[in-house]
């Protein structure tokens, strides 16, 4: 796509565009009020959490008890896509 063609298409789509109404436009804002704000807790608990785990000494888990979890994630993660495949999702 080159410049020329770009610049036509903005041009088409800020033609054809229409302002929201009212209404439509206080559904948006509070949608994306409730976005950010979820998204600013999830952040913040994540911090929290990491700001709690790197004060508090844990113990490192030994290879013997790592293996079955990530042998597990795999196998899980496999089904999933299985399931997936065969029910049409991907």
């Amino acid at each position: 796509m080159g410049l020329g063609s770009f610049l036509s298409s903005v041009r088409r789509i800020v033609r054809i565009a229409r302002k929201p109404s009212k209404s439509r436009l206080k559904t948006s804002l509070k949608a994306s009020l409730v976005g950010l704000t979820l998204l600013g807790v999830a952040g913040f608990v994540a911090e929290l959490t990491s700001s709690v785990l790197s004060t508090t000494p844990i113990p490192k888990p030994s290879l013997s008890a790592l293996i079955p979890v990530i042998v597990g994630a795999i196998v899980g993660s496999l089904i999933a896509l299985l399931i997936g495949k065969l029910r049409g999702w991907w």
